[in-house]
């Protein structure tokens, strides 16, 4: 349908059909925003261009078509040789000059297309990155923070979402990649070609990923969120608290016990002595011990004995 629209057969007619081929791609995938045809005539006005948006799926009028033509995208497609894959950095998506609200994370996949042999313009697909971003996020996990950098130091993704594609705003890159590699150690990563390195300061494991742009890495950094580690650190912290106040307590608890069983028996003691002054009868202290006191105990009850039996005999 392309190739004769290029060649400037079938009119309206097939261009209604080639929208209709572009809606059946987006319907069957959820993930592509917009599908566009953008020739150099007009300063690179859209030709044809559908669009998804909120699982709404419909062809852009003519009367909203914008033009293109300044933008990087569709200068650096243009450029490319025929049957060329153009990958644009990810970045924002703008809609008449401005940031599209929702921010929407966007890579654009377009080709060049030729007519006798010149550019006549480029086939460009939008893709909308926030479901896969939300997937990264979700096997990242709770317990850890996911980060997403390019090589100029700009975040993609961020626990903080302020501080994600700041570079649309004007801000200066976040991080220093050149920088950053010199506390990188490598590390394995199976079944991978993608660099692989464990950052010892930080704490942090590293995947280096060679996007197909020239001069664009991307880094994914994963790091244990360091709230959960001091929420570990603290749940251990307070559990060695709760134990040694545990032990504490009972040692307090025990020595109380044993100083009032020894106050008890040497108060018994103490009366078995002042009774036996009163009445020299042989005393019988319940006292079975093998310490001082045991020893103490023992020797007054041989003691009353003994004088009871004189006593007795004089």
């Amino acid at each position: 349908f392309l190739g004769d629209y290029l060649q400037g057969s079938g009119g309206t007619a097939l261009r209604d059909k080639i929208a209709l081929e572009f809606l059946a791609l987006l319907a069957a995938k959820n993930h592509y925003a917009q599908i566009r045809v953008i020739g150099l005539e007009n300063k690179g006005k859209e030709q044809i261009r559908v669009d998804q948006l909120d699982d709404r799926l419909f062809v852009v009028p003519d009367s909203m078509l914008q033009v293109k033509g300044d933008r990087d995208y569709f200068r650096e497609t243009i450029r490319l040789p025929q049957d060329s894959i153009y990958f644009s950095a990810i970045n924002l998506n703008q809609e008449y000059g401005k940031i599209f609200v929702p921010h929407t994370p966007t890579l654009r996949v377009g080709t060049p297309l030729f007519r006798d042999g010149r550019v006549w313009g480029i086939v460009i697909i939008n893709v909308d990155l926030r479901p896969f971003f939300t997937k990264l996020k979700q096997l990242a996990g709770q317990q850890n923070a996911l980060k997403l950098f390019n090589a100029e130091g700009y975040y993609l993704i961020h626990p903080d979402s302020n501080r994600s594609f700041r570079f649309e705003f004007g801000h200066g890159p976040d991080v220093d990649p050149a920088e950053l590699e010199g506390s990188w150690t490598p590390a394995q990563l199976p079944s991978s070609s993608h660099g692989a390195y464990f950052d010892k300061v930080n704490a942090t494991s590293v995947v280096t990923y060679d996007y197909p742009r020239k001069n664009y890495q991307l880094y994914f950094t994963l790091e244990a969120a360091q709230a959960d580690l001091l929420a570990v650190f603290n749940r251990w912290k307070w559990s060695i608290v709760n134990i040694t106040l545990g032990f504490i307590f009972g040692a307090v608890l025990l020595a109380i016990w044993w100083t009032r069983r020894q106050a008890r028996q040497f108060r018994e003691i103490t009366q078995s002595i002042i009774d036996f002054g009163k009445s020299p009868n042989v005393v019988a202290l319940d006292i079975a011990r093998n310490d001082e006191i045991g020893d103490l105990a023992k020797s007054f009850q041989e003691m009353s004995s003994r004088i009871h039996h004189y006593v007795w005999a004089l």
